[in-house]
């Protein structure tokens, strides 16, 4: 069964690349992305998830921002295509 996060992905996906098959490749926000299997998505998840309650953590303590998490949490944002705020 799919998970709701990947069905979220999905519509997501087609709503703003295109219908297009898992592993092939497509445009978002002037990117290349590719489609991710059910698998990859849960890894990918799961790291995204971790870097941002490390994100969170920093934000809400007041420490300084190192700009290579930054760039990391925006990089695994978008290959789920999701925004940051920053």
């Amino acid at each position: 069964m799919l998970s709701d996060e990947y069905v979220q992905y999905l519509a997501r996906f087609e709503a703003q690349v295109g219908r297009i098959e898992v592993g092939a490749y497509g445009q978002w926000q002037g990117k290349l992305v590719r489609k991710l299997s059910i698998d990859e998505f849960r890894a990918k998840l799961s790291d995204f998830t971790a870097l941002h309650n490390t994100y969170a953590q920093i934000v809400e303590h007041g420490d300084t921002i190192d700009n290579a998490l930054l760039k990391i949490l925006r990089e695994r944002a978008s290959e789920l295509l999701l925004e940051v705020e920053s």
